[in-house]
């Protein structure tokens, strides 16, 4: 495509351009750079385009920048300076890529917790339909048989636009992605538009990024305006047993659907439901028509998510039966109360759970279940919001028995710092002892272990059976960061090897 094309009726500042430049390909990264490419400067909170600037029209690559290219660039180079920066990568993204997101089906969810479990459901619901489905979200990228890592759960909007341009060309019917704050204030979604928003709650988490609690949510709030209507049929399904929820219902929305296990008037309501040991069973009503509802998954959390999943893909028109089939066919969502299966007796949990309202979420939903003690194991991220540190310890204390305090990606902080922030936090019900005195048969005791390996080892030693076990925080996550470095680590994998530990001695 040509450069005149792409740039055509843009808020230009001034050019410098070959009109018939064919642009081959589009990057934010210098090292990355073509010939025939178009180059981003963006500024970053990190580093400046403009400083790689140089290297990438070395390269071949076109630079496009929002800032005077005076002293960064020599006069020989063609450019395009815009006033939005951002607006434009959008909207070149969109162009050059062909628009992909119109030739498919678009649902994005937004919330604090249940993003990840929501697609998963609507996932599985879309294939008990028969309906081809592609997933943008935290745990992965995937369509067809393709599977891709995913570096932010909503990518920016170069990458968001080439995945859902691939989504399209493989026949992909239906999109699914996680919205996240982050994405929404950084404007990497603004060229998409969806049929369906949902939104699953709100809670403290990401303060290190937004100053606030009203900064957090009305990014949220971005995605249930005009600007992401697909057209007058676009609908948003609201969690209105939350606070936040009840405000967006009064946004400018098409259509706005509330879900709720309280209000028996909302869209989408539940009439009875059993929380069980092993499962979900749920009678549910859905604009007036009931679904009986069988689902593996656990806690009364995942309730809230199965009927966004349902409410979202019964105004897309999927059959209810196709949706109570996907629902019940769902085996697990990977890292989220994930099953550590063992032979002694002990329901070990592997959980994302890394804000107290997750941690409360699912503590409550093990605490319902047949148990001896309740052992979980815990930390925070480094670099991020230091509020939220005591606040989890108290939501863990209320439901646990034991606690051991351990690291969760320390990145640039000491690893002690974060731990001593989360003590801060802890019930003065509970008493610090030496992790080598724990037994397994205390309560109200907690302990740290830098070590995340060993703080896993230790939990899984010491638990008997009847005795549940979380290890909350990493959840589906391969690695942990440590400085600058990021090494393989699976919350998965050491509880694995602690059982065989057990097994092997006898223990």
């Amino acid at each position: 495509m040509r450069i005149s094309e792409l740039i055509d009726g843009l808020d230009i500042i001034e050019r410098k351009i070959d009109e018939d430049f064919m642009v081959e390909g589009l990057t934010l990264d210098s090292r990355e750079a073509r010939k025939n490419y178009l180059f981003f400067a963006v500024k970053g909170s990190k580093t400046d385009g403009l400083k790689y600037a140089e290297d990438a029209v070395r390269k071949g690559a076109f630079l496009v920048t929002d800032r005077d290219v005076e002293g960064f660039i020599s006069n020989k180079v063609s450019y395009v300076r815009v006033r939005d920066l951002v607006g434009v990568i959008n909207v070149i993204a969109a162009k050059y890529y062909g628009y992909p997101h119109n030739y498919m089906k678009m649902v994005g969810i937004t919330g604090t917790n249940g993003k990840s479990s929501t697609t998963f459901l609507i996932e599985s619901i879309a294939k008990a339909s028969g309906t081809s489905v592609g997933v943008i979200g935290t745990i992965n990228y995937r369509y067809g048989e393709k599977i891709f890592p995913a570096k932010n759960t909503t990518p920016d909007p170069l990458v968001l636009m080439k995945v859902l341009s691939d989504m399209r060309d493989s026949k992909t019917e239906l999109v699914v992605m996680e919205v996240s704050s982050h994405g929404l204030k950084l404007r990497r979604t603004e060229a998409l538009k969806f049929d369906v928003v949902i939104f699953t709650n709100l809670s403290r988490d990401h303060l290190d990024f937004h100053p606030d609690m009203d900064d957090y949510f009305n990014s949220k709030r971005l995605l249930f305006t005009k600007t992401y209507c697909r057209d007058s049929n676009s609908s948003a399904l609201i969690n209105i047993d939350d606070e936040y929820g009840k405000r967006l219902m009064s946004e400018d929305f098409p259509k706005k659907f509330g879900y709720s296990i309280k209000d028996k008037k909302a869209f989408v309501h539940c009439l009875d439901y059993e929380v069980g040991e092993e499962s979900i069973k749920a009678s549910i009503l859905v604009d007036g028509k009931r679904l009986q509802i069988e689902s593996n998954l656990l806690g009364l959390h995942n309730l809230y998510n199965i009927m966004a999943a349902s409410g979202a893909m019964y105004v897309l028109g999927i059959d209810l039966d196709k949706i109570v089939c996907g629902i019940k066919t769902l085996e697990f969502v990977p890292g989220r109360l994930q099953k550590v299966r063992n032979e002694f007796g002990i329901r070990c949990l592997i959980d994302y759970a890394h804000t107290d309202d997750a941690l409360r979420n699912v503590l409550s939903a093990l605490k319902g279940l047949k148990h001896r003690k309740i052992i979980t194991v815990f930390g925070a991220g480094g670099d991020r919001d230091k509020g939220k540190r005591p606040l989890m310890a108290r939501a863990v204390c209320e439901y646990s028995n034991i606690v051991i305090i351990t690291s969760d990606n320390p990145r640039t902080e000491d690893p002690y710092n974060i731990m001593a922030d989360i003590e801060s936090g802890m019930d003065n019900s509970f008493i610090r002892v030496p992790s080598e005195n724990i037994t397994g048969n205390e309560n109200n005791v907690y302990t740290l272990i830098k070590d995340r390996s060993e703080a896993i080892r230790r939990a899984i030693i010491i638990a008997q059976r009847g005795d549940i076990v979380l290890i909350a925080g990493k959840g589906h996550e391969d690695y942990i960061i440590e400085g600058e470095t990021k090494r393989h680590f699976s919350d998965l994998e050491e509880a694995k090897k602690a059982f065989e530990e057990r097994r092997m001695r006898g223990i």
